[in-house]
């Protein structure tokens, strides 16, 4: 990828085709450690530096397996599995609660992803949020995040999400367009959207849904449709992503081709992107993040700021965050990411509950990174992703130099701006976030990036155009 310094907008030569990345990143100086020793790595975190962490619960159950969704679940086959996985859940949290690192540092944010964590009965979210009360320290709480599927939203279950704390829905609309909802195999009914965010907006102090764009074949109108009839649901925050065909399941690639749909070309999801961040200002609308949109008060939207503090998505202050927070994950797949660690759970369901209710022990990935690494996310991801970056949050001896020089390229060609205190990302830099985020990692670091790309890439039916990608040759 080449940075290119100009006075238009197109300032790479190519879109790196995967939107948002973890980082450090996990695909080096894996351990091959027993199960029963990582404990022990929770012993060297240094927990006087973190000022508190995030908490994240994996509930791998969905009632429909969605064709663009890459993340670890399965389909819902009976009560009976996921009470089991729950005991399996409230096994490992009382098991990670005796561990003075993990409990000692007061929680700031809270999500529950998935999968479907509202597949949950309302008796399994109390349990689990009297586990959740019982262990760790929530007086430093802001935000509580669960994320839900509407055809299983109830009173009764978001009564559940309110009694144990929960302030944020989040679900997964994606697109208003039959056509394309069609295609991604989501079987719920427009009117069970709208029904569901009836109850959210009754219970719960905010809720919030995605919008997907980018599809191969979906025009500008197509686009702003979607948007329209988001932004008439009444919520005050919207997530607007677009489509990542390098890791969404082939089966959308196959129906797609089927469908003879043209693949939208690098330069039209830029326009996209650009037409987006317009429509939004001009409807009370402004990016909190990379991708997140809020309804700002007049006074806010008056000053027209790139990306607006009025609002902040917590969670993603500690996953796109600094060496200060950290997040302990619980769950199939769930990852921590520690300061010098980055564990995963196993991603096998059955093997992660027999495994938890039988050893009280399962299977991790661990790998260990340097101190530069962790002293260097606020650059790479809270610069870009939420649009700045406090000077005096970094350790600036202890950035990557090879960070510090791309960080001063990225300011050269007008995508970062340096003030006194801070740096903060320009009006064209936010449209290219996710390229500075990978400009600003270490090649050593991209080479492993890019050959997850090229890895996915080469899956057989994975239908993704030079085009796609490149936007100058």
């Amino acid at each position: 990828m080449q940075l290119i310094n100009n006075d238009g907008l197109i300032k790479f030569d190519q879109q790196l085709p995967v939107y948002n990345f973890f980082y450090p990143l996990q695909a080096q100086n894996i351990e091959k450690t027993d199960p029963k020793d990582i404990f022990k790595i929770y012993d060297e975190i240094d927990t006087q530096k973190l000022k508190n962490r995030a908490l994240y619960f994996h509930i791998p159950f969905c009632e429909t397996i969605c064709n663009f969704c890459p993340f670890i679940r399965g389909l819902y086959k009976g009560d009976e599995i996921v009470e089991k996985y729950v005991q399996a859940l409230l096994r490992e949290i009382e098991i990670k609660a005796q561990l003075k690192s993990v409990v000692e540092v007061p929680i700031g944010a809270i999500f529950f992803g998935g999968g479907t964590p509202s597949l949950l009965s309302p008796e399994q979210i109390l349990r689990i949020g009297e586990a959740i009360h019982k262990y760790f320290d929530l007086s430093q709480l802001q935000e509580f995040s669960f994320e839900a599927e509407v055809k299983s939203v109830n009173r009764e279950k978001v009564a559940a999400m309110k009694e144990i704390g929960v302030t944020h829905a989040r679900f997964g609309l994606q697109s208003f367009n039959q056509f394309y909802r069609d295609l991604f195999d989501l079987t719920a009914t427009l009117d069970q959207v709208y029904n569901a965010v009836e109850i959210f907006c009754e219970y719960l102090r905010y809720t919030s849904f995605d919008i997907l764009y980018g599809m191969n074949g979906q025009t500008e109108d197509d686009f702003i449709s979607d948007l329209q009839k988001a932004i008439a649901l009444g919520t005050p925050t919207i997530d607007v992503y677009p489509i990542d065909h390098v890791v969404t399941q082939i089966k959308l690639h196959q129906k797609s081709k089927e469908a003879g749909l043209p693949p939208k070309s690098a330069m039209s999801r830029f326009s996209m992107n650009v037409l987006l961040n317009q429509y939004m200002r001009s409807n009370g609308f402004l990016p909190h993040n990379g991708h997140g949109y809020v309804r700002a008060p007049k006074e806010e939207l008056l000053k027209q700021p790139v990306v607006t503090d009025y609002y902040s998505f917590k969670y993603h202050e500690y996953v796109y965050g600094h060496d200060d927070r950290d997040i302990i994950g619980f769950g199939v797949g769930a990852i921590s990411s520690l300061n010098g660690y980055v564990i995963t759970n196993t991603s096998n369901r059955s093997k992660y509950i027999e495994s938890v209710l039988e050893q009280s022990t399962w299977d991790m990935l661990v790998s260990k990174h340097a101190q530069r690494a962790d002293a260097s996310r606020g650059v790479i991801l809270h610069l870009p992703y939420h649009g700045l970056v406090e000077k005096s949050r970094i350790n600036w001896e202890q950035v990557y130099p090879e960070t510090l020089e791309n960080l001063q390229q990225l300011v050269d060609a007008g995508l970062i701006e340096e003030k006194p205190d801070r740096y903060e990302i320009t009006q064209i830099g936010w449209y290219w976030y996710v390229n500075v985020m990978y400009y600003l990692i270490p090649q050593q670091e991209k080479r492993i990036l890019n050959s997850f790309i090229v890895q996915q890439l080469r899956q057989p039916g994975r239908e993704v155009k030079k085009e796609q990608i490149v936007l100058m040759a």
